[in-house]
């Protein structure tokens, strides 16, 4: 199986997801709510850093719905999961150019972080590509600036890896090395 797609748009980062805890209260006294041991229920509740992503993964999930030529759920956002294979992720992201800077910068250097970029787009296809991003078993992502007069947009493609072997290098050969 591969699944190769295009978004238009600009990609949104996850952002950090902060937990905090409190302690349960009655609303209509404001006492504390107790268990049955006579202690107070502590609670959790977690908020992410970015209200944007969600609208950013329902746009990369209905591009993936499509390109797998299945409908997604207008309701939940979640199409029916197509593989249980392992499976290697390329992702590219086009971030906006400022219009101040050199034709020659290609890289993006600055904010957004490429990992938060990545996780909200592997977020987006669970249960669309896949039933859980612990199936990636590769993953190759960029980021660069988009060309000038072209959007900004992301592009994915989903391989399965089933029956491929990996590659292992000898224990005292470098994957990488400085060039003399």
């Amino acid at each position: 199986m591969t699944l190769d797609f295009t978004v238009i748009g600009e990609p949104i980062p996850k952002g950090s997801i902060k937990s905090f805890g409190y302690y349960a209260k009655n609303r209509a006294t404001g006492q504390l709510i107790l268990n049955k041991h006579g202690k107070p229920v502590l609670l959790a509740s977690t908020s992410n850093a970015n209200p944007r992503t969600k609208e950013w993964q329902h746009l990369v999930a209905d591009a993936a719905s499509r390109a797998l030529q299945i409908p997604l759920s207008p309701l939940t956002s979640v199409a029916h999961a197509v593989t249980t294979d392992p499976v290697r992720v390329d992702v590219v992201f086009y971030l906006p150019r400022p219009k101040s800077l050199p034709k020659k910068v290609t890289a993006h250097l600055k904010a957004p972080d490429v990992d938060k970029l990545a996780r909200c787009v592997l977020d987006a296809l669970t249960n669309v590509a896949w039933r859980d991003d612990s199936q990636v078993v590769g993953l190759f992502v960029s980021k660069a600036y988009a060309a000038i007069n072209e959007s900004p947009r992301v592009w994915v493609r989903v391989t399965s890896v089933l029956g491929l072997v990996p590659i292992v290098l000898p224990k005292d050969q470098p994957l990488f090395s400085m060039a003399r």
